[in-house]
């Protein structure tokens, strides 16, 4: 910054305002070219004031770290004397892992926390098998998973997404397959507990899921998506009789097809840790899209997110989400829910599913950096540069609220229809700015506490 500094200050008698001549990018192997320029904020030819330059590579910057694929950015400016004045950008980057091959050995529950301490453990509510996940498939971001599943839930998934067709394409193009076999399900809530049910080894619910969509990038920070679903749900037909609510009147089959369109304002340099930046979420969802589905409803969904620097090394991160049903219909067991853990989970409440027709969520976090890790590990023992492990570690304090509206349920749920708030300190361990491990230490309105573990993806 100090170089920059003595530079600006030499040309500031001759040029108030500069012209970006160009970016010229170093480290880039798998990752196009154009594809990063198509991130940016600023486009050669874009004029700045001269004592604008450090806070425009300070957006450059955070520009490229939203995306998620590289581990080392570097900025400098080289200013050109012409007739007028004018300044290309050099960007230095050390790219991302993006081949994430995994042997999968995980819990079935939602939530470590119950597996651990209310079904003891159990190695029978295990997964297996073995998956892939390519963020960077052939260098635009395309992410391309598949994912073979055993164990306590069989499942195959299938995804494929691209946010941009050609060079200067707005449109993009994704698709995903999921397939699920079920010999144990949660057929309702009582207490805000889920009540497991088994026949056997028999298979009890099966579930069939398409989807395609279309994304369209208006510019720099406005996206939009529409998507497609079409279910195909099966449960037991014993069990369909004896718990007519999980499909509603007794219904053994679900088939329906759900619409999707979301409207997304993002401006953060991050998704898992930012330290700036605003992002909005619209979404409508609408199920019963021909004649002859079995659903039909109509949810708005609205979210907020805001990050700020408060001083060195400390920020604040603020999120409201809310849903509301447009259509104030009954649903289904196996489609009403509320707060989504994976994005608005209310931690404290990890032991209780609290499920609605309509909810609003806030979440508040002050974040402290204490300082990240580097090793070169993988350099050493495959010759590979790309494979630095780079570990951020932040001190976080949380306060939680929300609240859920259950017209249909509630009777047999207590923690609906009220405010919830929760409370406490954590620990964010990032690796690679792609997956996050959390240690959070919360108190609830119950005034109940403990230590919970939770896992959060960028991709």
């Amino acid at each position: 910054m100090f170089i920059v500094f003595l530079q600006l200050k030499g040309i500031s008698q001759n040029f108030d305002t500069l012209v970006i001549q160009g970016f010229e990018f170093h480290g880039l192997r798998k990752t196009k070219e154009w594809f990063v320029r198509r991130e940016l904020r600023f486009n050669e030819g874009d004029k700045i004031l001269q004592d604008e330059v450090i806070q425009c590579m300070e957006l450059i910057t955070s520009d490229l770290r939203k995306t998620n694929l590289f581990l080392k950015i570097e900025i400098y400016p080289v200013y050109l004397f012409e007739e007028t004045g004018g300044v290309r950008f050099k960007v230095v980057v050390q790219e991302n892992w993006y081949i994430y091959p995994s042997v999968l050995f995980e819990i079935a529950d939602p939530d470590f926390n119950v597996w651990w301490n209310e079904h003891h453990r159990s190695l029978k509510r295990v997964n297996y098998g073995f998956g892939l996940n390519h963020v960077n498939f052939t260098g635009v971001r395309d992410q391309f998973k598949i994912k073979l599943q055993a164990g306590y839930l069989r499942k195959l998934q299938f995804l494929y997404n691209r946010p941009a067709l050609f060079p200067k394409s707005k449109i993009g193009l994704f698709s995903a397959f999921y397939y699920s076999e079920h010999k144990e399900i949660p057929i309702q809530i009582t207490n805000n507990k889920p009540v497991y049910k088994k026949l056997g080894d028999t298979k009890i619910y099966l579930n069939k899921e398409a989807v395609i969509g279309l994304n369209f990038k208006q510019n720099k920070f406005w996206n939009y998506a529409v998507e497609v679903h079409y279910f195909n749900n099966k449960i037991n037909r014993q069990l369909a009789t004896e718990f007519p609510n999980y499909f509603l009147n007794e219904n053994y089959l679900q088939i329906y097809n759900l619409g999707i369109v979301t409207a997304t304002y993002f401006d953060m340099d991050h998704i898992l840790r930012p330290t700036r930046g605003l992002q909005l979420n619209w979404t409508i969802k609408k199920a019963g899209l021909i004649f002859g589905d079995d659903l039909n409803y109509l949810n708005f969904n609205q979210t907020i997110k805001a990050c700020k620097k408060i001083f060195k090394n400390c920020y604040l991160q603020t999120n409201i989400s809310g849903e509301l049903a447009l259509v104030r219909k009954q649903k289904p067991l196996n489609i009403y829910k509320g707060l989504d853990y994976n994005d608005t989970g209310i931690s404290g409440y990890e032991f209780y599913e609290i499920d609605g027709l309509d909810f609003i969520y806030n979440h508040n976090e002050f974040r402290y950096f204490v300082g990240a890790y580097t090793t070169d590990f993988f350099k050493r023992l495959l010759r590979i540069n790309s494979f630095l492990i780079k570990t951020d570690l932040d001190l976080s304090f949380q306060f939680n609220s929300a609240y859920i509206n259950d017209p249909f349920y509630f009777q047999f749920n207590s923690l609906t229809n009220k405010i919830l708030f929760s409370l406490g300190p954590g620990l964010n361990f990032t690796i690679n700015e792609v997956f996050q491990f959390n240690i959070n230490y919360s108190v609830n309105h119950l005034k109940e506490d403990g230590i919970y573990f939770h896992t959060r993806k960028a991709f």
